[in-house]
């Protein structure tokens, strides 16, 4: 017989039950946190105070720097007369003055050989300081400043040491004060400052400088720099500036330029807690010397190589202010770049992996757990065979059962395996088919006849005629026995 299955009609009701499935504890505890991380990186990416930054914009080109003597400049300053250069390396001290056309009108000899010149200063009473820092191999144990009167081309020499060891730095800012302010060139972009521990006095005198912080620069994404330093051309410090009137100070990478506000000409004060602008310098390939133009109006620059353009950069028109004032004022949104943006994907996919470690994990015990339950509550609802007051063994009977249904339990002991060696007990008759051998009698037990033995109250002689013929063996009598 078959059955059809019955059919569902408009008039019939059904119904779903949906059964919550359980979250395991392990991913509820550990979600919250993971996603609290998440969340904290990304505010991180979105709300750290960053650089303001200048929309690009067209350089003006003042003048192209032709003259194969300017093949490597480091280090510009702007003059009244025009601006002066100098090139990194050479084995005499030199200075470059140039005039509004770029072309070279004076040189500036000293006999001493410098070790590596990489900036240039110039200070309101019009002397010239080369920052004499360059350390490639970090192997130097003192730098040098040279200070350069721009009249005669006379020279002064101070020597300084870091506090802690040789350090490669290509920026320099004189202040007004003339004590001066060095920064790190670093590739992982957090510059070390140091500052000399007093102004620049004297020739040969060695100042100690000292640490005056950190100033920490990211990846902007403008394009420039040498070929050879790849993404870092972002993040390596090569020139410092001071503005004439010491409001403003700047630094230079390869790529960008960052201006701080000076509060009250205290230039550590603005690194320290300042919020800089950037401002994109694309194009140069080996950008290295900035300064600020003669009358503050903006910067201008000049990349290593001949034939390169001397150009000129807008400050403050160009950049946008953070939005924030006072110390650590910053944008609301950063400046998002290629480096922000992996920097994020990097986060996003690290929590997310995080998240999945903790799912994984978490599901698997939650299955053990689920299993160990089930276990328990099947085990639970097995029927119990043993009842307590049952006084016998079901298995018992039931193994006797088709042999011997009268069978109970406890069984009847088994019978002694050889009674016939045991004496007889009062009323018991004597074995018949044990073997012959003395043993007492007891009283009502029937004599044996096959032995010598002493009788028992109660007990007669020995009738055997066979026996009475031995020799008489003396046996022992007891109360109400007769004689042998």
């Amino acid at each position: 017989m078959s059955t059809e299955p019955a059919l569902i009609t408009p008039d019939m009701t059904s119904s779903v039950t949906l059964e919550r499935v359980p979250v395991p504890s392990v991913i509820t505890r550990a979600a919250p946190r993971l996603l609290a991380v998440l969340l904290s990186a990304l505010l991180l990416l979105v709300l750290a105070p960053g650089a303001a930054t200048a929309a690009p914009a067209e350089a003006a080109q003042l003048c192209t720097a032709s003259d194969p003597r300017l093949k490597q400049v480091s280090g510009l300053v702007a003059t009244p007369n025009g601006y002066a250069a100098i090139n990194d390396g050479g084995d005499e001290l030199v200075v470059y003055l140039l005039g509004r056309d770029c072309a070279v009108t004076r040189i500036l000899t000293s006999p001493p050989d410098p070790f590596d010149p990489e900036d240039l200063s110039r200070t309101s009473d019009g002397m010239l300081w080369v920052a004499d820092i360059g350390d490639n191999e970090k192997k130097r144990t003192s730098v040098v400043v040279w200070q350069v009167n721009p009249a005669t081309g006379a020279s002064v020499r101070h020597r300084l040491t870091y506090p802690d060891g040789a350090h490669d730095a290509e920026a320099m800012v004189m202040p007004a004060n003339k004590t001066p302010i060095i920064v790190t060139k670093e590739p992982s972009g957090t510059s070390k400052v140091y500052v000399a521990k007093g102004p620049l006095e004297g020739d040969g005198t060695v100042i100690p400088m000292r640490s005056a912080g950190k100033i920490t620069i990211t990846s902007s994404g403008t394009e420039g720099g040498p070929a050879s330093t790849g993404p870092a051309a972002q993040l390596l410090v090569t020139g410092g500036a001071l503005s004439p009137d010491g409001t403003k100070v700047a630094l230079r990478t390869y790529t960008d330029a960052y201006e701080w506000d000076v509060p009250n000409g205290d230039v550590l004060s603005a690194f320290s807690s300042g919020q800089p602008r950037r401002i994109p310098l694309p194009g140069e390939p080996q950008g290295e010397s900035i300064s600020y133009a003669s009358d503050g109006t903006g910067f201008v620059t000049l990349s290593e190589g001949v034939g390169q353009p001397l150009q000129q950069w807008g400050t403050t028109a160009g950049a946008k202010k953070p939005s924030g004032s006072g110390k650590g004022g910053g944008s609301i949104l950063p400046d998002l770049n290629l480096a922000n943006l992996m920097g994020g994907i990097y986060v996003i996919g690290f929590v997310g992996l995080a998240l999945l470690i903790a799912g994984i994990v978490g599901i698997k015990r939650f299955r053990r757990q689920q299993a160990a339950r089930a276990a328990a509550d099947d085990f639970a609802d097995e029927p119990d065979d043993y009842d307590e007051d049952d006084d016998y063994l079901p298995e018992y009977d039931d193994r006797h059962a088709a042999t011997d249904s009268s069978l109970s339990y406890p069984p009847p002991p088994a019978a002694p395996e050889d009674s016939a060696k045991r004496g007889t007990t009062y009323g018991s008759p004597a074995p018949a088919a044990a073997p012959p051998r003395g043993s007492g009698t007891v009283y009502g037990g029937t004599p044996r006849v096959d032995a010598p033995r002493g009788t028992v109250y109660g007990g007669g002689t020995t009738s055997d005629p066979d026996v009475r013929d031995d020799p008489p063996r003396r046996s022992g009598t007891v109360y109400g026995g007769g004689p042998s």
